[in-house]
């Protein structure tokens, strides 16, 4: 199975301005992909959203603008009430990110800033990451 990939906004899209790289992906999971066929029977659409490499700051930002796109319903008025989006990004430069409620004085803040290190705080909860050289994704739904 193959996927097809196309460009789904418009330039004049309201969206367009926070989800300027956002694909549709037809038929995203073929049975043998990952074992999670269920992907195709519990979303009508799944997008694909590359945002790129961003600082720590940038990346959370972009978070909180997608989080709040679902929970107002936005992204669900322009692109299905049953569909999800895949957001796939990188870090530029690295960063150890922090859960919401964590306390941050364990970490070594001069010694990160020394290295390059950005440190910032994730909208949602959990414990420190560091991210680098890897390709994060998460799923909105």
């Amino acid at each position: 199975m193959t996927i097809e990939v196309k460009r789904i906004f418009q330039e004049n899209s309201p969206l367009a301005e926070h989800f300027p790289t956002l694909f549709l992906m037809q038929n995203p999971f073929p049975l043998s992909c990952f074992k999670i066929s269920a992907m195709n029977t519990l979303f009508s659409k799944v997008y694909a959203l590359d945002s790129g490499l961003h600082t720590g700051e940038e990346n959370m930002e972009f978070d909180r603008r997608l989080m709040a796109s679902f929970l107002d319903g936005r992204f669900q008025q322009q692109f299905g009430h049953n569909s999800c989006l895949w957001r796939f990004y990188g870090w530029r430069p690295y960063a150890i990110t922090v859960g919401y409620n964590q306390d941050v004085s364990a970490l070594d803040s001069a010694k990160c800033a020394s290295a390059g290190i950005d440190i910032v705080r994730r909208p949602t909860g959990g414990r420190a990451v560091f991210s680098c050289r890897r390709v994060h994704l998460q799923l909105f739904y």
